[in-house]
């Protein structure tokens, strides 16, 4: 379930950075590398036999470091113009209005 909430949070973060469907398709592409890579490593360390303790600090050092590049690329989304247009528009049909008056 958790990882499930993760992957939805990042398909939404590349949707509200991407302007054209060609660039989405960019991150998602670089998305799908880095969670296969990450595949690949974690099942490297789980064959090699670290310990769980060990595999957890690896997990959490991963997560911290991935956040250092997150937050600054969340916090650089800006308010999409549609939604403020649709915004508006519901504004008017509840005043009874339509866009032309």
């Amino acid at each position: 379930m958790f990882d499930a909430f993760w992957q939805g949070y990042c398909y939404w973060l590349m949707a509200a950075l991407a302007d054209s469907p060609h660039e989405a398709a960019k991150y998602v592409g670089l998305y799908k590398t880095f969670q296969a890579t990450g595949g690949a490593v974690a099942w490297r360390i789980n064959a090699l036999k670290y310990k769980p303790l060990t595999q957890l600090t690896i997990n959490w050092v991963l997560l911290g470091a991935s956040l250092v590049i997150a937050i600054p690329a969340v916090l650089a989304i800006k308010p999409s113009p549609i939604s403020g247009e649709l915004e508006d528009a519901g504004s008017l049909a509840r005043d009874g209005r339509t866009p032309s008056n």
